[in-house]
């Protein structure tokens, strides 16, 4: 696999929250752990952006999550009407 943003070949990749591009450790510039499974990652390139730095050091696991439960949610809203 070839990382996203420096073009390096890679075995193990993260995702950027941000750009969701796939990058390699050097182009991480940060990463945390807001829950048990949930590690978020911002490369180099989006811990410019001011916006989204500051988003990601004020993420907690409510704010992480939100897409997860959003999905989720509809997800098994739309199997019970399926269901009825």
């Amino acid at each position: 696999m070839i990382c996203d943003r420096c073009g390096a070949e890679i075995y193990k990749y993260s995702t950027c929250r941000y750009c969701h591009r796939k990058v390699c450790n050097d182009c991480v510039k940060s990463s945390k752990k807001v829950s048990k499974t949930v590690r978020i990652v911002i490369c180099k390139d989006c811990w410019t952006n001011i916006n989204y730095r500051k988003t990601f050091k004020s993420a907690t696991a409510d704010h992480s999550n939100c897409f997860l439960d959003l999905y989720f949610y509809l997800l098994v809203y739309n199997l019970e009407l399926f269901a009825i």
